[in-house]
């Protein structure tokens, strides 16, 4: 399995897009999606035997707080590349939550959502949009399209309107990110959005994205140029649409799921690295550097993140670091954020003396220089 896992890590750093620049890339994905509401709901749902114990994302991870936006940025201004320029971050956006009220008023027959800024009023009483405008202007975040909701609706409201008892009581609790058993033969949880196995699924899904795309850009002033796909599955079909409607680079890991319509949904799997081009027109690109301490406290993110830049670098690749927003989210446990800021701080200090002359730069920018060559 190492010699399969090298040969495969090998083959995505020889291939595709070269450089000689010192390139990092921060992606990070859910800034705007609740997962878990609150401790209340996650004790209520341990209570009832539902086991959100077994994922960190479920134990940690909560819609960002105003406190948790500021204190990430003030990390990031801490630090310049050799251009005068702070980190900035790729945040990967989910533009809506789901209303709960209205999708049980509608006997689970319609799906009802609640956009990013009255999610942040409805959870935390917080207007963020301030900082968020301040975060974009200061060059420290560079929001881009994640999807519309982080769940895949039809699949979960086939469900709870076939009384999946697990689906149920999660929802009673205003929660969908369990992993239980569903309808679907190849599905083991709700979050894969664009996991289609009908041609149904897949209407919604492209009339899903066309309102996101278009709120994106209500919101941001400017179009999304790329996309990453909540759990990197997808089907082909929907990158034709992405690309009619602009976005031109898909960001992902090593490889992606592809559900085959014709086969009700069976999942294959292509493997990809940046720089790899599809025939649509759109260039893929592939995570290279793990930056997760909310993965697991014990390990020692800092060294091993460099280490996998450095091997990067070697190889002439952009360092594309994950880093998800989970790590920095405090709702559920303010420890959490503040000890992963600390580690993010001497990651980028010990980065920014190894590497002098480092430039910090976001996907789309990215995405230009793979299209210049």
């Amino acid at each position: 399995m190492n010699f399969i896992r090298h040969f495969l890590d090998l083959r995505s750093r020889t291939l595709g897009y070269h450089t000689s620049e010192k390139l990092i890339v921060f992606e990070s994905d859910d800034w705007g999606a609740i997962r878990m509401p609150s401790k209340q709901v996650y004790d209520f749902l341990i209570a009832k035997n539902i086991r959100v114990d077994r994922s960190r994302y479920n134990t940690l991870d909560a819609l960002e707080k105003g406190d948790d936006i500021q204190l990430l940025c003030n990390v990031l201004l801490k630090h310049k590349d050799r251009n005068g320029s702070s980190p900035v971050i790729t945040t990967n956006m989910i533009l809506s939550n789901p209303d709960f009220k209205k999708i049980q008023l509608s006997n689970f027959e319609h799906y009802h959502s609640i956009d990013l800024w009255d999610s942040y009023q409805l959870y935390y009483q917080e207007d963020n949009r301030p900082l968020w405008k301040e975060a974009i202007v200061n060059q420290l975040f560079f929001p881009q399209f994640h999807g519309m909701e982080h769940v895949q609706v039809p699949l979960w409201l086939r469900d709870l309107r076939m009384g999946h008892a697990e689906t149920g009581i999660a929802f009673d609790a205003g929660f969908y990110g369990l992993k239980t058993k569903t309808s679907s033969t190849h599905q083991t949880n709700y979050l894969a959005t664009y996991w289609v196995e009908s041609q149904a699924d897949l209407d919604f899904v492209i009339s899903r994205a066309e309102v996101g795309l278009n709120f994106f850009e209500e919101t941001f002033g400017f179009p999304s140029k790329t996309f990453i796909a909540c759990n990197y599955v997808w089907p082909n079909e929907l990158e034709i649409y992405l690309r009619k409607k602009g976005i031109v680079g898909i960001q992902g890991q090593r490889g992606r799921g592809v559900p085959n319509l014709k086969n009700t949904g069976k999942r294959s799997f292509q493997r990809n690295y940046t720089g790899r081009q599809n025939k649509n027109g759109q260039f893929y690109t592939q995570r290279n550097v793990n930056f997760e301490p909310f993965q697991d406290i014990s390990k020692d993110w800092v060294s091993n993140a460099l280490k996998e830049v450095d091997f990067s670098f070697k190889y002439n690749k952009p360092a594309i670091v994950s880093m998800h927003r989970a790590n920095f989210a405090s709702h559920l446990s303010i420890q959490n954020r503040d000890q992963n800021l600390k580690l993010l701080d001497e990651f980028l200090m010990k980065a920014m003396k190894t590497w002098p002359n480092l430039q910090f730069i976001h996907s789309a920018q990215l995405l230009e220089k793979i299209l210049q060559v």
